[in-house]
């Protein structure tokens, strides 16, 4: 069963850009992905000075711009996908253990973290649509899966398990996996500013 469904993808992109329109800059992407996944992912250690969280966040930079022309002229299948994922986990969890709770990164985190990212280049029209979306407690509940928490999973089965769910309500609307996130954030960004 699929829904009939207008959607503008373009016009999709600018509501969520807003303001910002498509001019944002990459250093601008990371610091914002950067704030949606701090605000409540729980990362650092309590004692973590603000020198090792710039260290922490200048090796995620790096390590985005060199991913990120794998994005820009195909969307690279889950298993490569994943791999780029799992590759900054142990990145971060070997150079940065200092920095972060638990001395590692949380595989939730990270997912986070990239899949915004790089919904931010696709939304400004730097790459090709993204494999996944980013997931957090909105969007798994949304497709049911109360029971995972992105802010405390470790591995990426449950994370699977939800990108798997929201495949198939995508594709119930018609949309691939990146519109459908894109249009579920405009709707709820709209639907809080209605007075």
């Amino acid at each position: 069963m699929s829904l009939s469904l207008k959607f503008n993808e373009d016009a999709a992109k600018q509501f969520f850009l807003g303001e910002n329109g498509k001019h944002l800059s990459a250093e601008k992407i990371y610091s914002y992905s950067r704030e949606a996944t701090v605000q409540r992912g729980y990362i650092y250690r309590k004692d973590v000075s603000e020198e090792d969280k710039i260290s922490f966040w200048s090796a995620y930079a790096k390590f985005m711009d060199e991913v990120v022309p794998i994005y820009s002229d195909r969307t690279p299948k889950d298993d490569e996908h994943l791999s780029i994922i799992e590759s900054f986990i142990e990145l971060a969890s070997t150079q940065y253990s200092y920095v972060l709770a638990d001395g590692a990164l949380r595989f939730g985190s990270a997912q986070k973290l990239i899949n915004l990212s790089l919904k931010f280049f696709w939304v400004t029209d730097k790459i090709k649509e993204p494999p996944h979306i980013p997931v957090d407690s909105y969007i798994a509940n949304n497709v049911g899966k109360y029971d995972y928490k992105w802010t405390k999973s470790k591995t990426k089965k449950k994370y699977m398990e939800v990108i798997e769910r929201c495949r198939c309500v995508s594709q119930a609307y018609g949309l691939s996996l990146a519109q459908w996130e894109l249009l579920y954030w405009n709707m709820a960004v709209l639907s809080a500013g209605i007075k």
